[in-house]
């Protein structure tokens, strides 16, 4: 599986090697500041073949109750997910995941629940003896909605993902001074920098097509969102 986000794509082992992908770490207070890019959409390396369930849990480390409780809404190739067990996670998909929604709309689309029946004909239709399998790593595009992309930011950060160039620019550029003092430290390939001139060091990468974000490490702050319990 070649990672789409590249004009030239490359296979998910040779992703972090490319002068195409630029390799950003930070330290942060604040998680959560991220949510807004989390909710646009990121790519995440996995293995193949496996379900949501596992693809939560085992892979990304969402797992107990809060996927159980928590995660109300789910979406695989926009198709409503009620098995978790049986939607399989294959090469290039798309996964959605949102709390719970208002409305009748929401109620409709919450995996299992009394309405549900009602969208039978967009829903997901896996068959019930479907066996996994630990196929070759592949990427796999993700959302997060709502109370989730808050909730979750440290959890997929820690364990990294992968956003256009452009866009991850355009997020910069528009946050405001309290972002950039809840970092405590930015590198960019391996440089180290004042978090307020990561934008400019990435702009001035003429290859950079994509970039690679991750929480190296979490800084205590009294005002960070509640832990996710799992």
């Amino acid at each position: 599986m070649r990672m789409p986000l590249l004009d030239t794509p490359l296979p998910p082992g040779d992703a972090l090697a490319s002068d195409s992908v630029a390799r950003v770490a930070l330290q942060t207070r604040r998680p959560q500041d991220f949510e807004l890019l989390l909710q646009g959409g990121f790519l995440v390396i996995c293995e193949s073949g496996c379900s949501v369930r596992e693809f939560l849990c085992m892979q990304m480390g969402v797992c107990g109750d809060y996927t159980q409780i928590r995660i109300q809404t789910i979406f695989l190739n926009g198709k409503p997910v009620d098995d978790l067990d049986t939607a399989i996670v294959n090469p290039d998909d798309h996964l959605a995941f949102s709390a719970a929604m208002p409305g009748v709309v929401g109620a409709t689309m919450r995996r299992g629940g009394y309405y549900a029946p009602m969208r039978e004909g967009i829903s997901l239709n896996a068959p019930d003896d479907v066996e996994t399998t630990s196929g070759p790593e592949c990427f796999v595009h993700v959302r997060l909605f709502n109370f989730l992309a808050r909730e979750l930011a440290s959890t997929f950060l820690r364990r990294g993902l992968f956003v256009r160039g452009e866009r991850f620019l355009e997020f910069l550029h528009n946050r405001q001074p309290a972002f950039y003092e809840g970092i405590g430290r930015a590198s960019c390939n391996e440089k180290d920098m004042p978090p307020t001139a990561l934008a400019e060091r990435l702009a001035a990468l003429p290859a950079m097509d994509a970039v690679f974000v991750q929480i190296c490490e979490e800084l205590a702050d009294v005002a960070s969102a509640p832990a996710v319990q799992q």
